[in-house]
């Protein structure tokens, strides 16, 4: 019975760290759409930060979509 109560609390932290990441890249991605990469990228490393690093790879990509943005690279 420890067990799986022990497992659903680690499901709920999980869980929450998910809804935690999500929401850091919804806010990173909303200020990017109104030109403050400032915010941003402050966002997108606090997503980074609570996934772990798990992110890394998917933002570098973001990051170099949003410096062609700024630096009006983009059509």
């Amino acid at each position: 019975m420890a067990y799986g109560a022990y497992g659903g609390a680690e499901r709920r932290v999980n869980d929450d760290v998910r809804a935690s990441v999500d929401l850091a890249l919804i806010l990173a991605d909303i200020e990017a759409s109104f030109g403050d990469f400032d915010q941003a990228w402050h966002h997108l490393d606090e997503a980074e930060r609570l996934s772990g690093g798990a992110l890394a790879r998917r933002c570098v990509e973001i990051r170099r979509t949003w410096y062609d943005k700024e630096a009006g690279l983009d059509s």
